[in-house]
C-alpha cells in the first residue's frame, strides 16, 4: 500500500546529538594559515553574485570558513537551532552561522566569527549515587571581525535534566556573559494532521510518534511547537518502513521525515532534511 510518496529525508535525531557532543580546541595558527590578518579589512563584496546576500564576514573570515571542513559546519549549525541563555533567562545569546547576538539589561553586543577548526574529547562522570553520564567537551578556535583569534567551548552531556540533555557554550569573547546554557527546549510539541488511514497504517502509535519528533526538535528546532503532518507517506513493504513528512512551526518551516519500523514498531527522525 502506497499513499502519495514523499523522497525527501530529515536531519537524524543522532546526527542532532552527534552535534550537540561535538568539541575541539584548534589552535589559532591553523586560521593564521589560512590568511596573515590585516588590520581594517572589510567584508568582502567582489565577485559576489547579485541573487546572493551579502556575507558579514571579511574576506579572510570566509576563506578561513572555506577551509574548516564538515565538524566546524555542524558546530556552526548547533550554536545556531538551540535557544544560549544566561542569568536565568536575563542574558542570552543568539547564533546565526556568521554572528553572535548577545543581549541583556537592554544592552546587545554583537561580533561575527568563522569557526576555523574543532577538535573534540569525551569522559564519562559518576554521580553520588553511582548515575553515569557521557560529557564531550569541544574547543573551536574563531576568527573574529577583528582578525584576532578566541576560543569557544561546548559542554555537553547525555545526562537528561529538566529541559532534557544540557549543554553550554563558553568564551572569552563574550562580552556580556562569560558563559550561557541551552534553554528549556519547547514542550508539548503537537502534531497534527495525521488521518485514520495513516493512524492505522502506523497501527495506532501516533504517542510515540509525537515522542519521537519532540525528543529531535528539543534538540535541533527548540523553536518549534508544531509539526503538521505534509499528507504523505511511504510504505516500503519489502524493508517493513513507512516513511512520513511533516513541517514545523519555526521561522524556517522546517522539514523533518520521520521512519516508523513495522517490525520493532520503533520510529527514528530519518537523516538528512527534506
Amino acid at each position: 500500500m502506497r499513499i502519495k510518496a514523499s523522497k525527501g529525508r530529515a536531519l537524524a535525531l543522532a546526527a542532532a546529538c552527534a552535534a550537540l557532543a561535538l568539541a575541539a580546541g584548534l589552535s589559532a595558527a591553523r586560521c593564521a594559515a589560512v590568511h596573515e590578518p590585516q588590520e581594517g579589512e572589510q567584508p568582502a563584496q567582489e565577485g559576489q553574485a547579485q541573487d546572493e546576500p551579502a556575507s558579514r564576514l571579511t574576506q579572510r573570515q570566509q576563506e578561513a570558513a572555506a577551509a574548516a571542513g564538515e565538524e566546524a559546519a555542524e558546530l556552526a549549525a548547533l550554536l545556531s537551532s538551540n535557544t544560549w541563555t544566561a542569568s536565568r533567562g536575563a542574558a542570552s545569546i543568539a547564533f546565526d552561522g556568521e554572528a553572535w547576538t548577545e543581549s541583556r539589561d537592554g544592552r546587545t553586543a554583537q561580533r561575527t566569527y568563522a569557526i576555523c577548526g574543532v577538535e573534540s574529547a569525551e569522559s564519562v562522570e559518576e554521580g553520588a549515587n553511582g548515575e553515569r553520564a557521557r560529557v564531550t567537551t569541544s574547543s573551536a578556535t574563531l576568527m573574529l571581525d577583528d582578525g584576532t583569534y578566541a576560543i569557544l567551548r561546548l559542554r555537553a552531556s547525555d545526562a537528561a535534566g529538566a529541559g532534557g540533555p544540557g549543554a553550554s557554550v563558553a568564551s572569552e569573547a563574550f562580552e556580556l556573559c562569560a558563559s550561557y546554557v541551552r534553554d528549556r527546549a519547547a514542550t508539548g510539541l503537537e502534531v497534527e494532521g495525521l488521518n485514520d488511514e495513516a493512524a492505522m497504517v502506523l497501527h495506532g502509535t501516533a504517542d510515540q510518534l509525537q515522542r519521537t519528533l519532540e525528543d529531535h526538535c528539543a534538540l535541533a528546532y527548540p523553536t518549534a511547537s508544531r509539526a503538521t503532518w505534509d499528507r504523505t507517506l511511504e510504505a516500503n513493504w519489502n524493508k517493513g518502513i513507512v516513511h512520513l513528512g511533516f513541517t514545523l512551526d519555526n521561522a524556517a518551516r522546517t522539514r523533518v521525515g520521520v521512519d516508523y519500523d513495522l517490525a520493532a514498531g520503533a520510529y527514528m527522525v530519518s537523516g538528512g532534511a527534506l
